[in-house]
């Protein structure tokens, strides 16, 4: 018996031992019940310096008159652009007035492919305007009927569309002076929703349009209500549809930009309101349409104080730099004495440059203090947007881990759409990461925002430094 009882042990010791065996070599995880992450962040200061990312900003006027026999080259835009190396966005005004009652000739449309063909070797994005008139004339040079302007709007988006990733916006309708819809013969509310919607239709979705008033865009889109974040970004004319004023704070009413009734008082879509009723329409229709222009004529409306909250209030993302001279020295002449610290020592047009359009800054990163660390932990990466507009092209966030002694990265593809990061708001980003897959050791921690049109990485408002993988957030350690 005693003999049978040691065999038994032997055997039930065999048995365990195997058992343990197996599950270290098969379930090693089995035994790693306790992961330790330690992470240590980055110092997230804000920088006051200027940072020519895409999309916004000052912008510059340059004009074309389309007709045959022309020609144009790369180089030749290169050395118009010498003396404008800092701004990333191109206004290009293309007067079709040479084909006033006919369709435009191959040799035109040959020289407006031309024309694009070589500004997209450039590194600015481009709002173009199709027009008749520089000459406050525009009923003298404009089509006799409605019907060639819109032959005219598909002969050109064959053009444009080739370049859809250069062009950004298309302002107007091609007609008024100044393509400024006004004075014109086809502003009737039907000849406005014609033009528009055919426009539209014939034109690469990605490509926004404006209007040059909100009584405009309510009367194309028959309706008071504007796009919530469910409609937004989603090709429809409501979503498409932003606004250009040039005429942006440069009176009571932006000269005529707006009207004299209170909003709810309006009873039909071409009805202008007062000032404060047609800015907060413009603070929730530009959340996700651009919106910019031109400030005139020096007055109390576009003191700095005042400039700043309604640029803030309207959502501006983009301004011409070189008029109205009045009001830009002005802004050169003062001093900013706002809420923000870092720009203490800047005049009002270096802020309000540096803060058209979006401005992301890096705020802070921790570690989610309810992750299950044995299974996975959660990154909270804090982003502000401190401009006045949000992004409106869909950038691509990723996070990127780098183990610090082999050099192995890690990519993480990040679902958040900064489109949707609000002006003047904080927002988190929760990054999950499955610890359990990765060796231990000490990681870099990188974030990047690329944009997939440009190939370039959006600059953040930070001090620190930007390497090819992006921002070094910190680092994380893992220990099993």
């Amino acid at each position: 018996m005693k003999t049978i009882s040691k065999r038994l042990l032997f055997m039930l010791f065999s048995i365990l031992l195997f058992i343990l065996l197996f599950l270290i070599v098969v379930f090693p995880t089995f035994f790693e019940k306790d992961i330790l992450v330690n992470l240590k962040s980055e110092s997230f200061v804000e920088s006051s310096d200027s940072f020519a990312n895409p999309y916004q900003g000052w912008y510059r006027i340059y004009t074309y008159l389309l007709a045959d026999n022309q020609t144009i080259t790369k180089e030749q835009i290169a050395e118009s652009l010498t003396f404008d190396p800092d701004t990333r966005l191109a206004l290009l005004e293309i007067n079709l007035k040479e084909y006033q009652n006919c369709p435009i000739s191959s040799d035109g449309l040959i020289y407006l492919d031309s024309l694009f063909s070589a500004w997209s070797s450039s590194n600015k994005q481009l709002i173009v305007r199709f027009l008749y008139d520089w000459d406050s004339n525009a009923t003298k040079t404009e089509p006799a009927n409605i019907d060639q302007i819109c032959e005219h709007m598909t002969q050109v988006s064959e053009v444009v569309n080739r370049y859809h990733d250069h062009i950004y916006i298309l302002q107007g309708i091609f007609v008024g002076n100044y393509g400024e819809m006004n004075n014109s013969s086809y502003l009737s509310n039907k000849s406005i929703r014609l033009l528009m919607e055919h426009l539209a239709s014939v034109t690469d979705p990605s490509i926004y349009l404006s209007v040059r008033t909100p009584a405009h865009w309510r009367t194309i889109n028959q309706t008071f209500r504007v796009p919530d974040k469910k409609e937004a970004f989603s090709d429809t004319i409501l979503s498409r549809v932003g606004l250009f004023n040039d005429g942006m704070l440069g009176s009571a009413n932006d000269l005529g930009t707006y009207g004299d009734l209170p909003y709810e008082k309006l009873s039909s879509y071409e009805e202008k309101a007062i000032r404060e009723d047609e800015i907060n329409f413009q603070n929730k229709l530009c959340e996700y349409v651009p919106n910019g222009g031109e400030v005139v004529l020096d007055n109390p409306c576009n003191d700095l104080e005042t400039a700043i909250h309604d640029l803030i209030s309207m959502h501006v993302s983009y301004l011409n730099c070189d008029y109205d001279t009045s009001v830009l020295n002005k802004w050169k002449s003062t001093v900013y004495k706002g809420a923000d610290a870092v720009f203490g020592d800047k005049n009002g047009y270096e802020y309000v440059g540096e803060h058209l359009g979006y401005r992301y800054v890096l705020c802070d990163l921790q570690l989610n203090d309810q992750s299950d660390f044995d299974q996975e932990t959660e990154l909270i990466l804090k982003i502000k947007n401190a401009g006045f507009a949000n992004s409106l092209r869909k950038f691509k966030p990723e996070l990127l881990l780098e183990n610090k002694k082999t050099s192995k990265q890690i990519s993480i593809p990040l679902k958040d759409d900064p489109r949707l990061w609000k002006s003047g708001e904080e927002t988190d980003l929760h990054i999950s990461l499955p610890i359990r897959e990765y060796e231990k050791g000490t990681y870099h921690i990188y974030f990047k925002l690329s944009d997939p049109a440009t190939k370039e990485i959006i600059r953040f408002a930070n001090t620190l430094p930007l390497s090819k993988q992006g921002y070094k957030l910190g680092e994380l350690t893992i220990e099993k």
